[in-house]
């Protein structure tokens, strides 16, 4: 609905509108008359907004009609109260109160509600569906990289996730493996590969079934980045359309294509603001578009007789194996484009809505 801010139509200052917005004026519907023994004040007025105004500086005022002349009636209730026939241009509006919810807090200059753990909206209402939206919602641009709650529209629940935002434009984390974070051990069974485990902002896996929420709800690309001991320079490649479906496929992994994502592509993306490497990461994820989870207790790979999850002590988008295994023990880890004979310290993935 379309709001008529006065401190900005008529350049109040911040005291005269700490708590409240106007819905836009209204047309009185045709022959309706104001109850005016509801309407304890009126006054001669110039016009609409002048209404507008005594209605804003007086506490006891939630709505008022202009005539279409000169007079103005202030009721006590927030109610539609109508006063002449629509061809002589009767007007009514509603006062409301701004009620910043879940926390958020109201900025009495411009009167709107700053947002805090994921909740976007004009009174923080809802929570965002991810961190692509929570950027564009305005309430986190300025953000580097924390904890958030999402809820993408497939989700029965809410569930934290890390966000990057003010240098990559709103990129949700699902998966960290570094050497400089605590250990966490990835030898695990279906079950945790499919709830997730570890922590956000630290080494984690937040789960496919989230992972199948959040690509399921809308378009996401994917983003991996990785730092090895060749030197040491975070590398990155983007998979598009990146897709986990459910756990009926064994949640099958698929994507449209695989593209280098280097400083020159990023100059594409206007909300991309982090610099990156010039030299790309390989695409050690081919052969494995199509490709079902496994894990060492449940093998889906399609190598005969082997277990690809407890050769590579880890879950993954095993074919047979893979060229990469990101979720092994980081001692472990490898991704074979172009760091078959290096360390890999870190590796973590993305995804950004298209």
């Amino acid at each position: 609905m379309d709001v008529l801010r006065l401190v900005i139509v008529l350049g109040f200052t911040k005291t005269s509108l700490a708590d409240y917005k106007y819905k836009s004026p209204k047309l009185c519907e045709h022959q309706l008359t104001v109850p005016t023994a509801t309407a304890y004040k009126s006054l001669t007025v110039d016009w609409l907004l002048d209404c507008v105004r005594q209605c804003s500086h007086d506490s006891s005022c939630l709505s008022a009609t202009f005539d279409g002349s000169q007079t103005c009636y202030m009721f006590p209730a927030n109610d539609r109260n109508c006063s002449v026939p629509l061809q002589l241009g009767g007007s009514y509006f509603l006062k409301e109160s701004i009620t910043c919810l879940n926390n958020g807090t109201l900025n009495t200059t411009t009167h709107t509600c700053k947002c805090y753990n994921g909740y976007i909206g004009d009174k923080c209402q809802r929570i965002m569906m991810d961190c692509t939206e929570g950027f564009y919602s305005g309430h986190y641009k300025t953000d580097e990289f924390s904890e958030y709650l999402i809820k993408p529209t497939l989700a029965p629940q809410p569930f934290y996730v890390e966000c990057y935002m003010k240098d990559i434009g709103g990129a949700t984390v699902i998966m960290m493996n570094s050497k400089w974070s605590p250990f966490l051990d990835r030898t695990l069974n279906w079950e945790n590969y499919t709830e997730g485990f570890g922590t956000p902002i630290a080494n984690h896996w937040i789960g496919l079934h989230n992972m199948n929420y959040i690509t399921n709800s809308r378009p996401q690309h994917l983003f991996v980045e990785v730092i090895s001991g060749l030197d040491w320079e975070a590398r990155w490649r983007k998979y598009e359309n990146f897709k986990v479906e459910d756990e009926s496929t064994n949640y099958r992994m698929t994507y449209s294509g695989s593209f280098p994502w280097t400083q020159t592509e990023v100059g594409a993306d206007p909300d991309w603001s982090k610099v990156i490497a010039s030299t790309p990461l390989g695409d050690s994820m081919i052969g494995l578009n199509g490709s079902a989870f496994s894990t060492f207790d449940r093998d889906n790979d399609l190598d005969v007789g082997r277990n690809c999850a407890r050769e590579y002590q880890g879950g993954w988008w095993y074919n047979a194996c893979a060229d990469c295994n990101p979720n092994s023990p980081i001692d472990e880890v490898f991704w074979k484009y172009d760091f078959i004979n290096y360390e890999i310290a870190y590796i973590e993935m993305l995804l950004k809505a298209t």
